[in-house]
């Protein structure tokens, strides 16, 4: 065994690699412990979180798959969460039809992997995805993936056993390991945002538990069985996986030396009494300015968010530009939504600049947001929390369009960029849709539409309960908003 073996990993956030400093217990795939199983093995673990087996075809790194996989090579596929999402075209795929049906898990998984695989003479492994835990210990439907289209642990499995394939019972191990456990104890083989203080101890706080995704632990253990299955399997990777893997003990679990516990309430929007900057005159819309400000956001501040007769007036204006669109934190104001975390919505308006002191770090548009602030009491709380936005960001020559916040300090700006400056009376076109994790963004200007996709986004590190929509503007800009237009398209389905 002196050969370096590869094996390619594919699947979705089960699978796949995260990166959560803000979690107590952040989310780790299964792919990311698979190494540590195995002997002169290399795992190539290119999981995408979010991803089903027909959206992951249009991504980099299935073309990386494609180009770099060879004989000899193994590859592990790990879908099934996302491609039961029936209510999203670019993901479901259905699993109670036959393998030569162009929309069925089983043609998606064979023409689009197994096949791929084989062709170059690549093993090709399949894995049934992992329960979804019950507090109640009641696994059926969804929670074990048999659903209206389907039961995708059974549609992998008689793929796996009509092509003579491996397939790992991921399904039944984890089922097995729920049941035996109880939801109190299995919980800790998954992800948590938050901590909460007992006795004087910071402890994990278990009603934050993410009941797909797992932690470091839980990826352990995860891997342990497909290790398991496949040194028990005839394959040759059996010869490479370590002699003395055993079942992982929880001892490896350890709080994220990375997480500050969050001053976070949220607000009490129904006691809210906005002054005159930021009065709707709304039970739906609340204005409101926070994060780095420079000024507190009083009457005689510069900030405002307010109705005006069209719509909604939001941003900063005065002789000195306060707030902005920063790399460690924000200050911004906008008119907000508070929307329970279980639905899905589309939302739209149009913009128009009404005053303008062109400045870097400024912007405007649409914001869907894990938390949100009233009443601040200090000028420069740093506030750098998870958000897409479908809106402009500035720099000294132009404006990148479409950008998000996610578990970083860092903004992620998409791939477009005016180069020139906005002007007063620009008018622009916005537009959000959140569908389960995946939440779309369009940015409308000049008649030219940019449009992007944020799949498995997190809505809860901070807030568990709520997501808050907004009309955002910051930094010597007031934009007017108007023609707004909310709807709830139904519930999400979850991760």
């Amino acid at each position: 065994m002196n050969n370096l073996i590869k094996i390619y990993v594919v699947g979705d956030s089960t699978v796949s690699s995260f990166n959560d400093y803000t979690y107590f217990y952040p989310r780790y795939g299964y792919g990311t412990q698979l190494e540590e199983c195995f002997c002169n093995a290399k795992v190539i673990n290119l999981a995408l979180s979010g991803r089903s087996s027909k959206s992951f075809i249009q991504e980099k790194n299935y073309q990386k798959l494609i180009d770099e996989m060879s004989n000899g090579d193994y590859l592990l596929i790990g879908f099934g969460h996302n491609d039961e999402k029936y209510d999203d075209e670019t993901r479901f795929t259905d699993a109670t039809k036959p393998i030569d049906d162009a929309t069925s898990f089983k043609y998606s998984l064979y023409n689009n992997y197994i096949k791929k695989a084989q062709a170059v003479g690549a093993t090709p492994i399949l894995c049934t995805p992992i329960v979804r835990i019950c507090k109640d210990n009641n696994y059926v439907g969804s929670s074990i993936h048999d659903t209206k289209y389907g039961n995708y642990q059974e549609a992998i499995k008689s793929l796996a056993s009509e092509l003579g394939l491996l397939s790992i019972d991921l399904t039944s191990y984890s089922l097995a390991d729920a049941k035996r456990l109880g939801y109190e104890r299995v919980a800790f083989q998954h992800a948590m945002t938050t901590g909460t203080m007992i006795d004087g101890r910071l402890v994990a706080d278990t009603k934050s538990v993410d009941k797909t995704h797992l932690n470091y632990f839980g990826a352990k253990v995860m891997a342990y069985y497909v290790a398991k299955e496949i040194s028990k399997s005839n394959l040759a990777l059996k010869e490479y996986v370590k002699l003395d893997i055993k079942y992982p003990d929880d001892s490896v679990l350890q709080m994220n030396p990375e997480y500050i516990m969050p001053v976070y309430k949220e607000p009490k929007i129904a006691s809210y009494e906005p002054n005159s900057n930021f009065d709707t005159k709304s039970n739906e819309w609340f204005g409101t300015a926070f994060g780095a400000l420079d000024e507190l956001p009083t009457a005689a501040s510069s900030y405002l968010a307010r109705k005006s007769d069209l719509g909604y007036l939001v941003g900063q204006y005065s002789k000195t530009n306060h707030g902005g669109i920063i790399m460690s934190c924000d200050g911004i104001a906008g008119v907000f939504k508070q929307i329970p975390i279980k639905y899905n919505f589309k939302f739209k308006c149009k913009a128009t600049i009404k005053k303008l002191q062109y400045a870097s770090q400024s912007g405007f548009g649409l914001m869907l947001r894990d938390d949100m602030y009233l009443n601040q009491d200090e000028a420069k709380k740093v506030i750098a929390s998870n958000y897409v936005c479908a809106g402009t960001l500035t720099d000294a020559n132009g404006f990148a369009i479409n950008y998000k916040r996610e578990s970083s300090t860092e903004i992620t700006r998409s791939e477009f960029y005016v180069n020139y400056q906005y002007q007063i009376n620009d008018e622009f076109g916005f537009e959000i849709e959140r569908l389960g994790q995946r939440i779309t963004v369009k940015t409308i200007y000049k008649n030219k539409e940019y449009f992007n996709e944020y799949l498995d986004f997190d809505l809860v590190a901070i807030d568990g309960n709520y997501m808050y929509l907004g009309m955002f503007a910051t930094k010597g800009i007031v934009v007017e908003y108007t023609n707004d237009e909310f709807e709830i398209t139904g519930t999400s389905q979850g991760a």
